[in-house]
Formats: structure tokens, C-alpha cells, sequence
């Protein structure tokens, strides 16, 4: 590998220009997350002089990507994919090698391909070092498509990660979110998820414990929330962590779970280690009862069961919020929104978060099986089936609210 490669690290946070000041000052600058950051980090410990920078709805191109650099490391959903392919071409034509990792690598990696050298999957430090050693261009070929085998055993711990979470909290103001993690993967098969199949992986109880006092030293007065999938699924191991880190200080924290491990007990538990939010997911009221625990499976029953559990947990946190995923098939009646309205109703004190269920390509096992139905379906009647219009080239100041940049 050439000495000192210089190296841009963005994360994408936001699809497009964001108005209003509470969503640009304050929600979306706290959505950095910790796989870019550790990206940034592993490529400075390979010698690359590193840049990380966040897209909050209010940079323009010529913010985002100021500098000369050899590779850019691009992190990006799948609604944000059209900036991510914009800032590619721009990046490519000054010739940038661009690797593109994220929700839509995952979940479009053929289409991702066409505008970018290197598409990641699963990415480990040995698949960054192949990138920055090669920096292969694909010069009107498709990019190379690259999965590591599994997810990292570890990640950059939050001291060797602070330089680039001060970054991106620079632009939030009041609100100040510390993204940290616990564990990747999950061990329940919801097939709406990305996670579905992706094992569970605890991380070592050290690096918890290093993080909290990292988060308590570097970053006073900020919420310290996981990023797991699903916090504390072991439970004991994670919270003697935690608590050895506290060690007695202050510390808010924030995390998303299942019913299945939030009993009394362990709330009374979180209350005290400093957690003021705590997000179990609902999901649905006819499937994936394996993350209720003792509730009963479906319906009615349910229902009042799960509005009187979360009752309970609003009196031990401050901030109870429920995850409910719209659009599948087992509530496709009208009788699940009834469900839902009536729960709302009994659940006065959870804040109800409604997400609705898309079939993002490739990202979950429900989006595949749907994807290759419409392919049969499409196999069969090819006629009956319109192509969609492919997106047109917008200027760059259409995407970015600003006028400098242009496009091509």
C-alpha cells in the first residue's frame, strides 16, 4: 500500500435537503452511527490521513467533499442512495476510488455496483486494507461487489472513535446522542428484518465497560444510547458491564429491546444503571410472538396484554417508545389497525413509532421471497408489467438545496 493514502469517510444521514431547524440543528445530526466511524478509524490505523464527514440535509457538494482524496468510503440508505451515487460521480470523475457501504449495499448491491469501484457488505478491517491496497477503478465496469465472512469480532472502542462522534455532534446542538454498541446480529428470524439472519455477536464485557467510561469522560451530559438491535439479550453479562463503567457517576442511556427481556426486575435494574429510554419493539399482532415473552400470541388478548406490560415499564423509565411495523401480511385485516388505535388508547404514556414495511431488494429474507414472486409473476406475464421510468438527471442543486456545484 502507497504511504499515507488521504481518505474521505461520509456517512449520509439524511436523504435529501431537510427544512425545519429542529430536524436540521437538532434530530438528524444524531444519527451518525458507529460502523462509519469505525471505518475512519480502521483506516488511519492503516496509515491513511483520514476525513470523516456526516451529510445532514444542509452541506453542499462542494462541503462534502472538499479536498484531494485517493478513496472515499460512502455510507448510505437506500433513500439516500441517488446523493450517494451523485457524490460518487462527482468523486470519480476527479478519480476517487469509491466504496459504497451501508443499507443499500446490502440491499441493492447490482444496482450500487454501477456507480461505484467497491460495494461492501459485511466489513471487517482486512476488507477496508484490500480497498485502500488496490484501489481498483472500474472505468465503466461494474464495481466490485465484497462481503468479509462475518461481522468483526470487535469494533473501535468510543475513546479510539471520539474525534469523529465530535465531528458529527458538532452540528447538533442541546441534544447531544452517542452511538455505541453491545452486540451485532440478532438471535430472533424476523423475516422483515436485516438482521434476520445475521447471528448474534456479543462483543467482550471489557469493551462495554471501556465505552461507558469513555462516553462519562469525553462526552459530559450526552445520551449514550445502543445501536444493538436488540439491547441486553445477555442481560446480566451486559448490565455488570455497564455498571462496572458507571461505577457511581452519572450517565443517561438509551437502548432498543424485546419484551421477552424487559421483566420488572431487569427494568428496576436499568432505571437505576441510568437508562431514560428504553424502545421495545411491538412489531405485529398476529406473528414474531418469540419476542414477547409470556404475552399471549395473537390478537385481542395481545393486544391488552402488551398495553398493560408496557404500562408497567413507563413507571420504571421515562421514555418508553413501541416499535410497530405496518404493511405485513399477518395484519393485513382491518381489524389489526383497530388493534393498534385501541393501544394507543390503553398505552397513553408509550410513544407509538409506526414504520411501514418496505421490501428494500435484498435486505431481508421477506424482501427476497417477495422479489422472487414478482419475478415468477413477471415470468408469466411479462406484458402486463410496466418498467419503471429511471429517475432523471437533476442538477445538483435539485438534490442538495444549493446552486454551486454543478452537475456534470
Amino acid at each position: 500500500m502507497a504511504s499515507h493514502p488521504r481518505v474521505l469517510v461520509l456517512e449520509l444521514l439524511t436523504e435529501g435537503a431537510v427544512y425545519g431547524w429542529y430536524a436540521r440543528r437538532v434530530k438528524i445530526p444524531n444519527y451518525a452511527g458507529v460502523m462509519a466511524q469505525s471505518v475512519a478509524a480502521w483506516c488511519e490505523d492503516l496509515g491513511a490521513e483520514v476525513a470523516y464527514r456526516t451529510f445532514t440535509g444542509i452541506e453542499s457538494p462542494d462541503t462534502l467533499l472538499q479536498g484531494d482524496w485517493n478513496v472515499a468510503f460512502l455510507s448510505s440508505s437506500t433513500r439516500s442512495a441517488w446523493v450517494a451515487y451523485s457524490l460518487a460521480h462527482i468523486l470519480r470523475r476527479c478519480g476517487t476510488v469509491v466504496a459504497l457501504g451501508g443499507p443499500q449495499a446490502l440491499a441493492y448491491p447490482a444496482d450500487a455496483a454501477r456507480f461505484c469501484d467497491y460495494v461492501l457488505a459485511l466489513t471487517d478491517k482486512d476488507l477496508v486494507r484490500r480497498v485502500l491496497e488496490e484501489r481498483n477503478r472500474s472505468r465503466g465496469a461494474e464495481g466490485l461487489r465484497l462481503s468479509a465472512v462475518r461481522h468483526p469480532r470487535e469494533l473501535p472502542g468510543l475513546r479510539r472513535r471520539a474525534r469523529f462522534v465530535r465531528s458529527a455532534l458538532a452540528k447538533a446542538v442541546f441534544a447531544k446522542t452517542v452511538p455505541v454498541l453491545a452486540s451485532l446480529g440478532c438471535p430472533y428470524p424476523c423475516d422483515f428484518c436485516s438482521d434476520a439472519e445475521t447471528p448474534l455477536q456479543s462483543f467482550d464485557p471489557q469493551q462495554v465497560t471501556d465505552d461507558v467510561r469513555a462516553a462519562i469522560e469525553l462526552f459530559p451530559g450526552a445520551l449514550v444510547f445502543w445501536h444493538d438491535p436488540n439491547f441486553g439479550i445477555s442481560f446480566d453479562t451486559v448490565l455488570d458491564a455497564l455498571e462496572r463503567g458507571v461505577a457511581g457517576r452519572r450517565c443517561r442511556f438509551g437502548a432498543q429491546s424485546s419484551l421477552s427481556v424487559l421483566t420488572n426486575e431487569r427494568m428496576r435494574r436499568l432505571g437505576r444503571a441510568g437508562f431514560v429510554a428504553m424502545i421495545p419493539g411491538i412489531e405485529s399482532w398476529s406473528g414474531y410472538e418469540h419476542k414477547q415473552g409470556n404475552i399471549p400470541s395473537s390478537g385481542r388478548d395481545r393486544m391488552e396484554a402488551t398495553a398493560a406490560r408496557i404500562n408497567e415499564l413507563a413507571g420504571f423509565i421515562p421514555y418508553v417508545q413501541v416499535n410497530l411495523v405496518l404493511g405485513l401480511q399477518a395484519d393485513a385485516d382491518h381489524a389489526a389497525l383497530e388493534l393498534t388505535k385501541e393501544f394507543v388508547a390503553r398505552a397513553p404514556a408509550a410513544w407509538p413509532n409506526a414504520n411501514l414495511f418496505t421490501a428494500y431488494g435484498l435486505a431481508s429474507p421477506l424482501s427476497r421471497q417477495l422479489a422472487k414472486e414478482a419475478a415468477f409473476f413477471r415470468f408469466l406475464s411479462p406484458w402486463s408489467i410496466r418498467k419503471p421510468a429511471r429517475p432523471p438527471d437533476w442538477p445538483a442543486s435539485t438534490w442538495f438545496g444549493c446552486s454551486k456545484m454543478r452537475w456534470n
